[in-house]
């Protein structure tokens, strides 16, 4: 991990980076479940980005131009979170991420982990999983994965994340990161929904893009406080027993759950959640 003030990386620096990522390993050990009574954070967003024609993809279509965009990671804003990403196959892949903050840039490894590819019954399912690899500054996986339903034709976009506090280079990094890190994961979810949806308006024709608002849920982990057992503690929109983190994305079983469990939410806490993509150009949802 590297981190600088008020400016990032040349191309020459960023390859030589990304030439010595082979070795690194991830900074975690993937489970089936990783929840919060295990002491893993949970994250998820989801949103309807359009709707195209019902039935399989068609070539240049709707779906493939989105699922070309989750390959070549536009849905990340790069005022937030920018990838820098070598050639080669997508699946196995190991990158840099570099996070941005009021003028602080880290590099952070990362590892394209599984590549999912499906087609159903009633589904075409493509999606990535990102594991964070030993330097990083948080510790787990995050699922990024495109829906069509095949009979509605409804294209679906979800982001899903467990994870915990990983390395820092240094003592006010990391509380910066528990400062301003909830506020700018927020604001990061909100875009890259936004975004897909502009690119699906703006690359296909006759197609509408969505405009129901984005939900957002998190849990933070939970831990053993004495005898009083298993303490619950929470973030604004927080779920109970969320479980994101299994090794294909699939949610502890369920393909998709479109709602919560249990959902705490407020309108006050709902324009809270927007406000800084707000001001980083995001559009907010009706």
């Amino acid at each position: 991990m590297e981190w600088r003030v008020g400016r990032g990386w040349t191309p020459a620096e960023l390859a030589a980076r990304l030439g010595k990522l082979a070795t690194l390993e991830r900074n975690f050990t993937p489970s089936a479940t990783m929840t919060p009574e295990e002491g893993w954070n949970q994250v998820m967003s989801q949103s309807q980005l359009g709707t195209e024609a019902p039935g399989p993809e068609v070539e240049a279509g709707p779906f493939t131009d989105l699922v070309h965009a989750l390959s070549t990671f536009l849905y990340s804003d790069p005022r937030i979170v920018e990838v820098h990403s070598p050639e080669g196959p997508l699946e196995g892949r190991r990158m840099l991420l570099e996070l941005k903050s009021v003028g602080l840039h880290i590099l952070v490894p990362i590892l394209v982990a599984q590549v999912r590819n499906e087609l159903t019954a009633k589904e075409r399912l493509f999606g990535l999983c990102f594991d964070t690899l030993h330097g990083h500054v948080e510790a787990g996986r995050e699922w990024f994965l495109l829906r069509k339903d095949l009979a509605s034709g409804e294209l679906r976009f979800s982001i899903r994340a467990a994870w915990r506090l990983g390395q820092f280079p240094n003592a006010w990094t990391k509380l910066g990161f528990r400062m301003l890190g909830k506020r700018y994961q927020r604001a990061w979810h909100h875009l890259a929904h936004v975004r897909l949806r502009e690119h699906l308006h703006s690359s296909s024709a006759g197609v509408e893009s969505s405009k129901t608002p984005v939900q957002f849920w998190a849990t933070r982990a939970r831990r053993v406080q004495g005898a009083a057992g298993l303490e619950k503690e929470r973030e604004l929109d927080a779920i109970e027993n969320f479980v994101v983190g299994d090794a294909d994305g699939r949610g502890g079983g369920d393909e998709e759950r479109s709602t919560p469990r249990t959902a705490r939410t407020g309108k006050g806490e709902a324009e809270e959640d927007f406000a800084l993509a707000d001001r980083l150009g995001g559009t907010r949802p009706p």
